[in-house]
């Protein structure tokens, strides 16, 4: 049989009695790491259930967060050279983690 969390918290000066709660296991404390998260609770151990709110700004602070749309490039028009590339929107890929500028030398 699974052992349910039903908490409490582990999380220091938490007062969430009710509600969703996770297990701490190997692998958020990982992520937690890899974060950078795990400092501020590095009281926490494996094993030890946390509340949702906790879990995710824990171990997945980017959680739902998109990355912003590429519209528009500021460019110095002061020190634009003759021989300069054209950037704008054309000419510009954007992927999960990268930005790809493609350009043609004439």
């Amino acid at each position: 049989m699974i052992q349910k969390n039903e908490g409490p918290c582990s999380v220091q000066n938490c007062d969430t009695k009710i509600g969703r709660f996770r297990k701490f296991t190997s692998l958020a404390y990982e992520k937690a790491q890899k974060m950078g998260t795990y400092t501020s609770y590095a009281y926490l151990t494996v094993g030890q259930q946390i509340c949702h709110k906790h879990y995710l700004s824990i171990v997945e602070p980017n959680r739902n967060q998109k990355l912003k749309a590429l519209t528009s490039i500021d460019i110095d028009k002061e020190n634009v050279r003759e021989n300069s590339i054209e950037i704008n929107k054309e000419n510009i890929t954007c992927g999960n983690n990268y930005i790809i500028v493609h350009f043609f030398i004439v």
